[in-house]
């Protein structure tokens, strides 16, 4: 088994241990994966239709001794089942594969894994025993409900552009659903964010090098490029490399920002490292005591100003802050 997703580590997430070849659940020597996908959708109303699957852990292989292993059980939120959990709290251990389906999949998966852990310990099972594997569900509710709206309008005779527009739209959703939550590009990194009462999944290449190229810089005949920060040592290596340009004009124009006098680079030798659970706080403590000093610099730039008589105290205050327009009546004020 090859992981072929972007890690945590690979985005210099400063995570405990060490992780196996392959950075996946196999890497444990004797764990075994496997997974099943049924599908067959409905051609018209009141036809079944069926999307589900599983997916089974095996913490121990295809052995055929049902050796116990250490387990232990969370609750995230209050929704979801998962049987075998009463026994993992009571006892602190299970026994046999651990797999998970859809949400309306648990009764026979279970079912099928009990069958499956009666024939595997054939032995164990002459004696006193019971089948008690853990099967949990992954909610598939979203993507199913989707499908069933596009049978529903693929079964009406009459269709409307407004119908076949929603269809269209519901087999992109699904589209996007299925890349987001099963897709194994290497390319992309998936992650999800809160805003307000909201969760949202998304996908961001890495490279997007082959995506510019496709769909902007091969079917267009002319593409300009411009900016103010494209250039990188007075050379575009960097940018076309990165967007996938092979062949192209170059030009760079000199710059009228004065570098030299109009921009300041502070680099804080003091700092620990990004990756410093301390480096938060003592990042803020620094650029605190920056904003102070800039400040007290641009004060007394103002009191230069007018000693000198080219301005008063609050035309300087508001020309050095106009961003900040209430802000000059008050530091006039403070300071007259």
């Amino acid at each position: 088994m090859t992981a072929t997703h972007t890690r945590a580590r690979d985005l210099g997430l400063p995570l405990p241990g060490t992780p196996g070849p392959h950075n996946a659940i196999t890497d444990v020597p004797g764990v075994e994966v496997g997974f099943s996908t049924v599908k067959s959708l409905a051609a018209a109303p009141g036809d079944r239709q069926i999307y589900t699957g599983v997916t089974a852990v095996l913490p121990r292989g295809h052995s055929r001794t049902p050796n116990p292993m250490w387990a232990g059980q969370f609750d995230f939120n209050g929704n979801g089942e998962m049987t075998g959990t009463h026994w993992i709290a009571d006892a602190g251990y299970f026994l046999g594969p651990v797999c998970l389906t859809n949400t309306h999949s648990i009764g026979i998966v279970h079912h099928a894994t009990v069958g499956w852990m009666i024939e595997q310990y054939a032995e164990h099972f002459r004696h006193h025993a019971w089948a008690m594997p853990v099967v949990a569900e992954t909610y598939d509710g979203l993507v199913n409900a989707v499908k069933s709206l596009e049978a529903e309008i693929a079964s009406l005779p009459a269709k409307p552009e407004e119908l076949l527009n929603i269809a269209r739209r519901g087999m992109e959703l699904r589209a996007e659903l299925n890349f987001l939550f099963e897709s194994s590009e290497g390319n992309f990194v998936y992650w999800f964010e809160r805003r307000a009462k909201g969760v949202f999944v998304a996908a961001t290449p890495i490279d997007v090098s082959t995506l510019l190229r496709e769909r902007l810089f091969e079917p267009f005949e002319t593409i300009v490029l411009t900016s103010a920060t494209l250039a990188v040592g007075g050379r575009f290596d960097f940018l076309k490399q990165r967007l996938g340009v092979h062949m192209a004009s170059e030009r760079v124009l000199p710059s009228e920002f004065d570098f030299p006098t109009q921009a300041l680079l502070y680099i804080p030798s003091s700092l620990p490292d990004v990756r410093d659970p301390a480096f938060p706080e003592r990042a803020a403590e620094v650029f605190g005591i920056l904003r102070a000093r800039r400040r007290l610099e641009r004060h007394r730039r103002q009191d230069d100003l007018v000693e000198r008589g080219e301005t008063t105290k609050q035309e300087a205050c508001c020309l050095w802050d106009a961003r900040v327009p209430a802000e000059c009546g008050a530091q006039f004020e403070k300071n007259a």
